[in-house]
């Protein structure tokens, strides 16, 4: 198999005739799941995706409305404020007190 030479999906995929996207599907499929490949112009993603339910995004609805901005910046924005001025043990109200640390581990 292809993949097991250590060739990309990009070579995969040309020396195939199949889609970046198929190979990475059959890759997954196989078990072989890799890290996905960044060509040279495409650095390094700054954010993370976070998933909110749709209910908490109805309960922030009518916040948003009022700034005139989408449900998901506020959320955006509700978290960065949060973690800017360091207030998630004071949000949460769970009486854990989490120790000072620097720089943010990925999700």
């Amino acid at each position: 198999m292809l993949s097991l030479e250590g060739l990309t999906t990009a070579e995969i995929a040309r020396r195939t005739g199949l889609t970046r996207g198929t190979v990475s599907v059959y890759r997954s499929r196989a078990g072989l799941d890799l890290p996905r490949e960044r060509g040279p112009e495409e650095p390094e993603p700054t954010t993370r995706t976070v998933r909110v339910p749709f209910d908490v995004l109805a309960m922030l609805q009518p916040f948003a409305a009022a700034r005139d901005i989408h449900v998901c910046h506020l959320a955006r924005d509700l978290i960065a404020t949060i973690a800017d001025d360091g207030i998630a043990d004071a949000v949460l109200d769970d009486g854990v007190t989490t120790p000072k640390t620097t720089g943010a581990p990925p999700c």
